[in-house]
């Protein structure tokens, strides 16, 4: 009967160790709680996972070697939509002939999302011309942004808005071309 009462205190105090940690660990929102182990309980703690990705802002234009504008901003969410803090995202970016060479990248492909669960990627420039996809990859989900045009410097990025033929038109498209020419050694 003495043995009784010391191995009640010691279980009510392995209950209280469960029960502060079960507390403390479900106001984590990185963390899961489903269960208890110690003798016949389970106690089970696993990282909550990435089910959303939410694009709050993507690029979508910019001429060769300059940054991406607005720049790409992501924001990570589990399923009961709390924030994901300290998660790895990464980018891969594709054109019309597949990935592009990290050699054609300069800025960050990856980045950790910051303590509101947001990862931002401003300093992403492409040494290439054309049409791209940025596909944003955390842990098992991924999303693609819009197509992104990449123009040869010297074209705004608002091109469209010149009228063909127009003065301002003109000498743009002949400054490409004397670009283009130069690049090429002709």
């Amino acid at each position: 009967m003495e043995n009784l009462e010391l191995y009640l205190t010691i279980a009510g105090i392995v209950v209280a160790i469960i029960v502060i940690l079960w507390i403390i660990l479900r106001r984590r929102k990185n963390v899961n709680v489903t269960g208890a182990s110690i003798g016949p309980l389970n106690l089970e703690f696993s990282e909550k996972s990435v089910e959303d990705i939410s694009i709050l802002s993507s690029p979508l234009a910019a001429c060769r070697n300059e940054r991406l504008t607005p720049p790409l901003k992501v924001k990570l969410m589990d399923e009961e939509q709390h924030i994901l803090k300290n998660r790895k995202v990464r980018l891969e970016i594709y054109g019309e002939n597949g990935i592009v060479s990290a050699r054609k990248i300069s800025g960050a492909l990856t980045r950790n999302s910051d303590n509101d669960g947001i990862a931002i990627f401003d300093d992403l420039a492409l040494d290439a011309t054309g049409t791209f996809k940025i596909f944003i990859i955390c842990e098992k989900q991924q999303i693609s942004t819009d197509d992104i045009d990449i123009l040869p410097p010297g074209l705004p990025i608002d091109f469209w808005n010149y009228q063909v033929g127009s003065p301002e038109y003109e000498e743009r498209f002949d400054r490409i071309l004397r670009f283009k020419t130069n690049e090429r050694g002709i």
